[in-house]
């Protein structure tokens, strides 16, 4: 089942949707629905009763999931913190360079830099993992 037919499947189910869907959406954002909403509670369960019955110098906390814009400047990710992706230029189908390569037997790929990305994915004629043709070769690009 491709990954388009499941998230319409997710839609009509009510498990989950995008955030703010009537206003164009917010990339990566989902709300949970009434189905969604109780399969995640129940992993949530399971989850910290697995973890906080193993010690109980374990403790429970809700961080904040958004932060301010300081916080991840004063962390260094904006400055420091890139993942490189690939992207065919057939079907534009984008993926984390590291991730592509290691399924294909590369070892250690995070961090690379754009030029040894390049000669691996060439190396090894990893093909682009959707319509996995050995078209055009799928060129590095920054992403944040």
């Amino acid at each position: 089942m491709l990954a388009e037919e499941l998230f319409a499947l997710f839609k009509r189910r009510g498990v989950l949707w995008p955030s703010a869907e009537i206003y164009g959406g917010a990339q990566g954002l989902y709300d949970y629905g009434p189905s969604g909403l109780a399969v995640k509670r129940k992993v949530e369960e399971a989850w910290v009763g697995w973890f906080l019955g193993l010690s109980s110098d374990y403790y429970l906390i809700d961080p904040a999931e958004l932060l301010p814009e300081a916080v991840v400047r004063a962390s260094g990710h904006l400055e420091n913190f890139a993942d490189l992706e690939v992207v065919c230029e057939k079907c534009h189908t984008a993926s984390r360079a590291d991730a592509l390569l290691e399924e294909h037997g590369v070892t250690n790929a995070e961090g690379l830099r754009v030029e040894e990305v390049s000669a691996l994915l060439a190396e090894k004629a990893i093909p682009c993992p959707r319509w996995r043709g050995t078209g055009p070769e799928p060129s590095p690009a920054r992403s944040t």
